[in-house]
Order: C-alpha cells, then sequence, then structure tokens
C-alpha cells in the first residue's frame, strides 16, 4: 500500500448512482497516487476482494449502518474504509454518529473532485498504517499497556497487561477497567494473585476517538523489598520486637497522648542479669535463642495495648498504658517472676535474671524518660539485681542541669574549649583510608572531656549547632590546606555530621558554599552524613536544602540507614552518594541470617541505586570479613583505629597500616 511500491488498490463499493459514478470518473483522473480501481455493487464481493488480496483504501457509498458494520467484519486485515457521502447530513441526526462510527470516523462530506479523494486516500491510509505500527509496539512492550475509552471501557491490550490481569486479551476487551485514574501522577494498583502494578496514563487518539492510554509496570518484587526493608528497619529480626526507633517514635506518641487524655503511662527499661555469661560458655546460638525465648514471654504478658522493643545486646523495653501511680510494680513483678523461669536450649537450662527500671510518663522527650528508666535500671543492678527501681530523681534537676551545660555550651567555641578528633573510613578491599570523619569533643573546664553524646541534644535544640557546624568547617579548611601538601592525603575525603538544624540552617548552608568556593576550597574534599532520622518529616525542605549542598560539590551520605523506614520513593528523589549502614547492625552481624540478611539488602539496595555502602562500627575482623563477602566496599571502626586527635595524624595512619598487616598475616 506505499505510494512508491507500486499502484494503490482501491475498492469502490456501491449501488449504481449517480454519486459512485461521479467518484469513478474522479479516481480515473487520480495521477498520484497511482490506482487500481475494482467497483463492487454489494457487501459479499467487496469482502471476497478483500480477503484475495492487498487492498490500499476502501471508498464506499453505502449509506446504511448495517452494511458497513458487515463490510467491517470482513474486513479482518484492517483496511481504511472511506465513507462518501456527496453532501453533508443534518448533523443532530442519530444516523450520522452511527455511520462516523462505522467506518472509524473516516467520513468525507463534500463532493468528490480527484483532489479531494487523493487527499483523503493519502490521509486514511497513513494514518491507519501508523496506528497499525503503534498497535505493534505496544504489543511487544514488556509493560502492560491498555486503552480505554471515555467510560473506562477497554478498547486495546496487550499480552503483558493480560498477564498481569490473569486474564486472555480476548477477555480484558471490551471490559470496564474498573480503577481510578489520576492524570499525570504515578499510582499503585493490586491485581490478582498479591500483584501490584504502577500505572501512568496519558491522553491519545485511538482509532480516531479520544482516549486514554495506561502503562503498568509490574512492581510486586519492588514493593515487597521496600515493605521488608521497612519492617526490618521497624522491627529487630531476631525477636520481632520494635527497634529502638520506631520504640522511640511510639513513645513519642505517648507522651503527647499521655498529656491529652491525662492517662497514668509508665515506661520499663529491663537489662538481663548474667546474659554474657551464656554467650561465653555457650555460644551466641543459645544466647540469641534466651533473647528470643524472653521476648515471647515478655509479649505473653504484656497487653494489646502495651508496646515492647529491644534496644540492642540483652536490652528490652516496654511502654504500659493506664497505669495509675502506685501500681507500676506489678507488671515489672511478673516480668521478673518469668524471666526467672529456665530457658531449656538443647537439654540445657540457661538461668538469666532482669534487672529493671520504672518510670513514669510526664510531658517530656522520649531519650530523656529513657535515660530516667535507665538510671533506673542501674540502680536496681547495684541493689543486687533480679528486682527494679522507680526513678526517683525530679525531672526539674535534670532540666535545670542541661541548663546549666546549656550556658557554658553558649561560649565554649570563644574560649576554645571545643576539639575535633578524626576516625579513618576505609576501603574495605584495599584496607586504606578514603575518608576520615570529623568527631567533636568538648574540654569543659568542670566536667572533663565530654562527647557528642552529652552536649549535641543541647546544642540542637538551643541552636548552637549552627555556630558549632560553622567553626568546624574552619577548622576542616585549615586542615585540607595542610594535607594538600602531604602526597599520603590527596584526594582523602573529610566527612562532617550534619543535623537536622544545621541542614535547615541558610546561614549553616552559606557558611558551606563560602568554604566550598572561596575560603577554603573545599570542592571534592567535603561529605556531610545526615541522619536517616531528618529525612522522617519536611522532606521537601529537607530534599531543598540537600540539593543545594550537592550543588556546591558536597558530597552527601545518609547516617544511620536500616533503623528508619524510608521508602524507596523518597530514596530515590535523594541528592546523595552513599549509605552508612547503622552500627547497630554491624554489632550483630555474628548473631545470625536475619541480621547478615538486613545488611545485604541495604548493600543491594545501595547498588541498585549506584550508592557507596559504608558500614559503621566495624570492631573485629570476623566482621570485616562478613561485610567483605556481602559486598560492602567501606567502612570505620575501633578495627581501624580509636578517634585521635589530628596532632596524633602519624599515629592514626598507623593504625590503619597495622590492620592491613594483620589482615595480610591471617590470610
Amino acid at each position: 500500500t506505499d505510494a512508491g511500491a507500486g499502484p494503490w488498490t482501491v475498492l469502490l463499493v456501491g449501488p449504481e448512482g449517480d454519486l459512485i459514478d461521479e467518484v469513478a470518473r474522479c479516481l480515473g483522473r487520480v495521477r498520484r497516487p497511482p490506482l487500481q480501481v475494482g467497483r463492487h455493487g454489494g457487501v459479499d464481493d467487496a469482502r471476497a476482494a478483500l480477503q484475495r488480496g492487498t487492498v490500499a483504501v476502501v471508498l464506499t457509498t453505502l449509506a446504511d449502518e448495517d452494511s458497513l458494520l458487515e463490510l467491517r467484519q470482513g474486513n479482518v486485515a484492517g483496511v481504511p474504509v472511506l465513507l462518501l457521502a456527496g453532501e453533508p447530513p443534518d448533523p443532530d441526526s442519530d444516523e450520522l454518529g452511527e455511520l462516523v462510527s462505522a467506518v472509524d470516523g473516516h467520513l468525507v462530506c463534500d463532493p468528490p473532485t480527484p483532489g479531494a479523494l487523493a487527499a483523503a486516500m493519502r490521509f486514511v491510509v497513513q494514518k491507519t498504517r501508523l496506528e497499525q505500527q503503534f498497535e505493534f509496539v505496544l504489543h511487544r512492550n514488556p509493560d502492560g499497556v491498555i486503552v480505554v475509552d471515555r467510560e473506562g471501557v477497554i478498547l486495546y491490550a496487550n499480552p503483558a497487561a493480560a498477564e498481569l490481569f490473569g486474564r486472555s486479551i480476548e477477555d480484558l476487551v471490551g471490559t470496564d477497567f474498573g480503577h481510578p485514574m489520576v492524570k499525570n501522577e504515578a499510582s499503585e494498583i493490586e491485581l490478582v494473585g498479591q500483584r501490584v502494578a504502577e500505572i501512568r496514563i496519558q491522553s491519545v487518539s485511538w482509532i480516531s476517538q479520544p482516549a486514554t492510554l495506561i502503562n503498568l509496570r509490574d512492581v510486586t518484587e519492588r514493593k515487597r523489598v521496600a515493605d521488608e526493608l521497612q519492617y526490618l528497619a521497624q522491627h529487630d529480626p531476631l525477636t520481632g520486637l520494635f527497634t529502638r526507633a520506631r520504640f522511640t517514635q511510639e513513645l513519642d506518641l505517648a507522651v503527647a497522648r499521655a498529656a491529652r487524655q491525662r492517662k497514668g503511662m509508665a515506661l520499663y527499661f529491663i537489662d538481663l542479669d548474667g546474659f554474657k555469661a551464656i554467650n561465653d560458655d555457650h555460644g551466641h546460638a543459645a544466647g540469641d535463642f534466651v533473647l528470643s525465648e524472653l521476648a515471647g514471654r515478655l509479649r505473653d504478658l504484656s497487653r494489646a495495648s502495651d508496646i515492647c522493643g529491644r534496644l540492642g545486646g540483652d536490652e528490652f523495653v516496654v511502654l504500659a498504658e493506664d497505669i495509675d501511680e502506685g501500681s507500676e510494680g506489678h507488671l515489672a513483678e511478673r516480668i521478673l517472676r518469668q524471666f526467672r523461669i529456665p530457658v531449656d536450649f538443647a537439654g540445657i537450662a540457661l538461668k538469666v535474671t532482669a534487672s529493671i527500671g520504672i518510670t513514669l510518663i510526664r510531658d517530656a522527650p522520649a531519650e530523656q524518660l529513657m535515660r530516667a528508666a535507665d538510671t533506673a535500671m542501674y540502680q536496681a543492678k547495684r541493689g543486687g539485681r533480679d528486682q527494679y527501681r522507680l526513678y526517683s530523681k525530679t525531672l526539674d534537676d535534670r532540666e535545670q542541669w542541661m541548663k546549666a551545660l546549656e550556658n557554658d555550651l553558649a561560649g565554649a567555641v570563644d574560649r576554645d574549649e571545643m576539639r575535633m578528633v578524626l576516625q579513618p573510613q576505609m576501603d574495605l578491599l584495599t584496607l586504606q583510608p578514603v575518608a576520615f570523619e570529623v568527631l567533636l569533643r568538648w574540654a569543659h573546664p568542670t566536667r572533663g572531656l565530654l562527647v557528642p553524646g552529652d552536649f549535641l541534644d543541647i546544642a540542637e535544640r538551643s541552636g548552637i549547632v549552627v555556630e558549632l557546624g560553622i567553626w568546624v568547617l574552619g577548622e576542616i579548611a585549615r586542615m585540607a590546606s595542610q594535607w594538600r601538601r602531604d602526597a599520603r592525603l590527596r584526594g582523602i575525603q573529610i566527612s562532617m555530621n550534619v543535623s537536622r538544624r544545621q541542614l535547615h540552617s541558610d546561614e549553616f548552608r552559606t557558611a558551606v558554599g563560602s568554604f566550598m568556593r572561596h575560603e577554603g576550597n573545599l570542592r571534592g574534599l567535603l561529605q556531610v552524613e545526615i541522619p536517616a532520622s531528618v529525612l522522617l518529616s519536611e522532606i521537601d525542605r529537607t530534599l531543598h536544602s540537600m540539593r543545594e549542598l550537592h550543588a556546591e560539590g558536597v558530597g552527601v551520605a545518609i547516617d544511620d540507614y536500616g533503623t528508619h523506614a524510608l521508602t524507596l520513593g523518597v530514596l530515590q528523589q535523594l541528592p546523595i552518594d552513599a549509605l552508612k549502614i547503622d552500627g547497630s547492625l554491624i554489632r550483630e552481624l555474628d548473631l545470625g541470617e536475619p541480621n547478615v540478611d538486613l545488611v545485604r539488602a541495604v548493600v543491594v539496595l545501595a547498588e541498585t541505586f549506584g550508592l557507596a555502602a559504608s558500614a559503621e562500627n566495624v570492631e573485629t575482623l570476623a566482621q570485616l570479613e562478613s561485610l567483605r563477602r556481602l559486598g560492602c566496599t567501606r567502612g570505620q571502626g575501633f578495627l581501624f583505629g580509636r578517634p585521635r586527635p589530628l596532632g596524633e595524624l602519624e599515629a592514626l595512619l598507623a593504625d590503619t597500616a597495622r590492620v592491613q598487616q594483620a589482615t595480610v598475616g591471617g590470610a
């Protein structure tokens, strides 16, 4: 049917009359394209001709819908049909719509002329060819594709769509799509067999009528992995209890609920007595079994409204609601009795007890309540273990202590009390340092050397953390200028931690830009580590700030990844270079397959998004070898050296060299 390949075969179908005679005369005068015209008075002859050979186009003067539909049914090759009306019909007539539908919208109403007929034939042939090519491409598309009309009735479905819906193409066509559609947005729909498809839609013209094309991509496996990662991020893989991060979120909600509803609540901090001896004497498999068994007992003791969590190691927490003051000890006594019952492991009776600290829920941050319950737990241990203690020190005293510390912190930079220490981040294959993380220390004049956990919460709450961050940037710039003269340190990144308040501070981000471009020329050297918890709220604002830093040439890593539920959708939007696997997952890497699987999942996720995977808290050669097998490329921890001041850089490099030698020697 191509105009350049020879004459077009044209079927002229219709009863004898002035119109068809005029059309025949006009066709005889058409020179481009050259035509071979076959004239047929009825539908049966035309259908037979369509079946015998290649036909480019059918011109017909048939004026009744039944004849046109009969002609269409015999047109299995999809040859375009052009209806010649000769004069415009009544636009309000129902018959007009029926006739146009029967010939797929191809209607010529004007009196025939050679030029008009040639143009109309070229148009319908080219249009039909394009539609057929379009349908051919859709047919081979690995994604499911369906086309629906304005009412949502399916006009076309490709094999991939049929497979997704678990039906044949013939069964799908003509049925209602049955799912809501949102223009220009991706959404998900559930299909048969627990499969999930992501759909995207766009408006198209389908056989001359407005329609909607729906692309369906099977995201079942991606969603399964995302759901599994989200579950693992919120649940301890060994016991199934909430992780520290998720429990802390629940505790924050409980504090607000208690204040609003004036309900009594209590927090129980449980630490096992004698658990280390079980690990040492019977191995980690026995220890894991004990933890899992005791977690089950804790669930059995708790009510449906209570929340249980495992903080790590042998520490558990319980948040109990509807606890009247004075009755908080009842649950603690039941826990103590249940934990005294020996655990049968392979015929061996393993015995542990518990020390429990309790604090009543007040209007205070979750971490502050956790510290209070932790303090009470240590009072129970010092009192002889296998008992509980109620936190008795008032929170007002704690607040006054923190306020005094905040006042001291406000002038710490001016008094030259802040210190920087460095810890190497290593290439786990070559065991060469690829970066140094900068960590803060506060040389307090009366309290001694304080680590970030002692003062950063106060700095964040008060805003002093922005001043501290700018001071660190200045120290990094001075350090980088010295390192450029040392061949051993060229190309090694310098990494600093950035908090939520720093990330959202215009002053801090402006300072970063200044040091990147001018004062320190840190482009290519500076990397910031942002806690995963920062991404759980104000995501638009956070993304804007991260993109601003990344545009300045700052490397960006997500810290503590694996203990917070970040969706793949959020992760895809982040301008980041690395995922740092939370240290709690690395510490428990040798405790069994669930921990290994979680670390492996994070490494695979990093590879999928083209990111580096870096492990925190690497402390043993066994952990190093496990991480290598899992494909983790970077790591840091005491195995490679403890944090040291800048003045002890030579000793720090010697620490990393010793690890390399020990690994080679062990091999």
